[in-house]
Formats: structure tokens, C-alpha cells, sequence
């Protein structure tokens, strides 16, 4: 039995080899686009054509059962795309209401870890700023029964 076990640890293995050298491939290409991007004024999110790359990323799987996986898959790689996209276009920020360590920060330092993360006060003063970023905020529910945290959200 723990052949078996070895010898798909060691299949898996060589797939990832192989998935590293295709995603530095696809870091390249994806650094033309924001190079693109930046020279053409483009935002970096385009849900329309993240629509279609990922409507045609589930119809190469043969497997059903397999297909939302791998859209959550090619989900996750444009996500860490845009991250890597703002990062060279200088739009890497993400604005937290509060102070480091709290809620809204550990969120913020989760959704966005690879963003320069911005302290604010209050989420008008957030909005009053000039310069554009992803806002997180964190609050709290009080009920007789229990404290929900819930998270919001938003472009700027």
C-alpha cells in the first residue's frame, strides 16, 4: 500500500515541476499584459473577460465532477495575476479601518497579502483619500447569543 501512496506522491510531484515552469511562463505573459495595461490607461480587473477564460477553462475538463474545481483553480491564478498586475502598476493598496493587529488588518493581511496595507481611521476618510484601493472593514454584531465579525468589502 504505501507504494501506491509513493508512487502518486511522486506523480504529483512532477505534475507540480511541471505546473512551476508553466506558471513562470504565465507570470511573463501576465507582466505584458499590465505592461499593456499601463501603457493603454486599462484597469486591471475586466470581469467580462474573466467570465470567458473561466467558461472555457471548465469546458477543457473532461471529468464533470472535476470542472467547478478546476474554475475555482483558474480563479485562484488570475487572482494571484491581478495581485502581481497591481503590484507592477503601482496599485498594490488595500485601506483597513482601524489599527494594525485588529480585525479588519488580519482580513485585509488575508485577502490581500502581497498589498501595501493603508491605516485608516474611518472609512469616509478612506474614500476622501485621492488614491484608488480595495477597502476592508470589520464589524461587529452584538446579539443576545453571540458576536458575528462580518467583513466588508469594497473597490475605491
Amino acid at each position: 500500500m504505501m507504494d501506491a501512496l509513493e508512487q502518486a506522491r511522486r506523480e504529483i510531484d512532477t505534475v507540480d515541476a511541471q505546473l512551476a515552469a508553466l506558471f513562470e511562463r504565465r507570470m511573463k505573459a501576465v507582466l505584458s499584459v499590465a505592461e499593456y495595461k499601463k501603457a493603454h490607461g486599462l484597469p486591471i480587473f475586466d470581469a467580462a473577460r474573466e467570465k470567458v477564460v473561466l467558461d472555457k477553462a471548465e469546458a477543457r475538463i473532461g471529468d464533470p465532477a472535476l470542472r467547478p474545481y478546476y474554475r475555482d483553480h483558474v480563479q485562484n491564478m488570475m487572482d494571484v495575476a491581478k495581485q502581481y498586475e497591481a503590484e507592477v502598476l503601482g496599485r498594490n493598496r488595500a485601506a483597513y479601518q482601524g489599527v494594525e493587529g485588529a480585525f479588519a488588518h488580519i482580513a485585509l493581511r488575508a485577502l490581500f497579502p502581497h498589498a501595501e496595507a493603508v491605516s485608516c481611521p474611518t472609512c469616509k476618510f478612506i474614500i476622501s483619500r485621492t488614491f484608488p484601493c480595495f477597502i476592508v472593514t470589520a464589524q461587529s454584531i452584538r446579539t443576545h447569543t453571540s458576536v458575528t465579525t462580518h467583513i466588508c468589502l469594497c473597490r475605491h
